[in-house]
């Protein structure tokens, strides 16, 4: 309470504006007002009304507000500054938290003048400046970083710095970390996002019991850790698409790093990038450590007594057929977005013309997919284009398998659509719906002989 009652401001009255005003009498609710005019409300940016300029209500958040006119409502600015001009009039409250007022002598307020937190005569800490800019131009616009202050990249450096010692120092886990990213980003998204979702309660139970409590610090140091070794695995598998795969790992993490330290930058995008990159990263670290564990622990193989191989039988039949894997090429992902282009044509028709909506275009477009996937391999747009699925092994898919890769696709749109994108990086064209399922994309082209007939030995 004491610290409360010094940071409350005091409340001051248009008339005697130098007077200060009982603590008790400062508002708790927020009364806006019904006249006439129009509000002005501005989230992360700045408001400003002119001399000849006449508006009910002034609400800013993150920004700072100039008032040289009337407001015939509250003036109301929070983690920003507010200035009134000599010939502007407030009729009723005029409400600043935490930020600034610069108030004319000459500029009237019929209400009530009350300051929370910092004011002029507090100001803000040097060392803490970076809060409310951080607040206003990062946080209030769905970015990490905000890149109007010069703070916000020598930061930003810093960390490059940092990845790029994680990545010179531990060049063996980072590279694991990597291959685990590439051969399985739908099972690292989940693990990360379901250790994220489970360090709260964990740490909730160790502080239960007090030995547990001493494994808090180290559950920390290692879970602050392993998110920044995320990082540097993101940043180099994102940089190895670009500069290629034999390049040394420093190479990719640097350019990794500055790629999605531009995106940071993005309103929105920045933010949801993040949300991506940091369970994504974390999650592949995971389970290259308890990879790595149970490899180090094997189990004591089973010795079982060598029987003589039977004599194969002559062979009478013709050669097994080359299977579509061997004799087809991967679908690209452009060659993809075109056939679901097409089946997004031909069901948007139909939905328009049946008036579909809702839940019912999931479920239908679901459907479509596990049938024509199940009955021909690929949908109606995979086959104008050419693109067929099948399993790994070069087999047909089946109705099953049908099932996992359509459950599995929400996976890969759920990330932001992220899991449709690694087919364009992943180097057999798999998209993450098609890792999990065990499926390639492969184009179709008539074969060159029958499946009955065997294959020249020359060939």
């Amino acid at each position: 309470m004491v610290i409360l009652a010094g940071v409350l401001s005091r409340a001051q009255d248009a008339d005697t504006p130098e007077k200060p005003a009982d603590p008790s009498d400062i508002p708790v609710h927020i009364k806006f007002s019904s006249s006439s005019g129009k509000d002005r409300v501005a989230v992360g940016n700045s408001i400003h009304v002119r001399e000849d300029e006449v508006v009910k209500d002034v609400v800013v958040v993150g920004g700072s507000a100039l008032v040289e006119g009337k407001v015939t409502g509250d003036f109301v600015v929070v983690l920003g500054n507010a200035k009134l001009g000599p010939k502007a009039e407030v009729s009723r409250d005029l409400v600043v938290v935490c930020g600034a007022l610069d108030a004319h002598p000459e500029a009237k307020v019929s209400g009530e003048r009350t300051l929370v937190g910092l004011n002029t005569s507090f100001g803000v800490p040097p060392g803490l400046q970076w809060v409310p800019q951080w607040f206003s131009k990062g946080l209030l616009l769905g970015r990490p970083l905000p890149h109007q202050y010069a703070w916000a990249w020598v930061v930003s450096a810093i960390f490059i710095i940092l990845y790029l010692l994680i990545a010179l120092l531990f060049k063996g886990p980072v590279g694991a970390s990597v291959n685990v990213l590439q051969t399985r980003p739908g099972t690292s998204l989940l693990t990360g996002l379901l250790a994220f979702l489970l360090i709260g309660p964990l740490l909730v139970l160790l502080l239960i019991t007090v030995i547990g409590s001493i494994l808090i610090p180290f559950l920390l140091c290692g879970g602050i850790a392993a998110y920044f070794f995320g990082k540097v695995v993101v940043y180099a598998y994102a940089g190895r698409q670009i500069v290629g795969e034999r390049a040394q790992i420093l190479l990719p993490v640097l350019v990794g790093a500055l790629l999605f330290t531009l995106m940071y930058a993005v309103p929105v995008l920045g933010f949801l990038v993040w949300g991506v990159a940091a369970p994504l990263g974390l999650g592949a670290v995971l389970l290259a450590f308890f990879g790595r564990i149970r490899k180090e622990d094997p189990k004591p193989p089973t010795i079982e007594p060598s029987l003589p191989a039977p004599p194969s039988p002559p062979s009478t039949g013709p050669a097994p057929a080359f299977s579509m894997t061997a004799l087809s090429p991967r679908a690209g992902f452009w060659l993809r977005f075109l056939g679901t282009v097409i089946d997004l044509i031909a069901l948007g028709t139909i939905f328009k013309l049946f008036q579909v909506r809702g839940p019912a275009i999931i479920l239908i477009w679901t459907a479509y997919h596990i049938l024509m996937w199940g009955l021909k391999g690929a949908t109606v747009g995979g086959l104008i284009v050419g693109a067929r699925i099948v399993r790994t092994d070069g087999g047909p898919i089946n109705f099953s398998i049908a099932v996992v890769r359509a459950l599995a696709s929400f996976l890969s749109a759920a990330a932001l659509g992220l899991g449709f994108f690694w087919a364009g990086w992943n180097p057999q064209k798999q998209a993450w719906h098609d890792i999990i399922a065990g499926t390639l994309v492969v184009k179709a082209r008539p074969s060159l002989q029958p499946s009955h007939v065997a294959a020249p030995a020359n060939q």
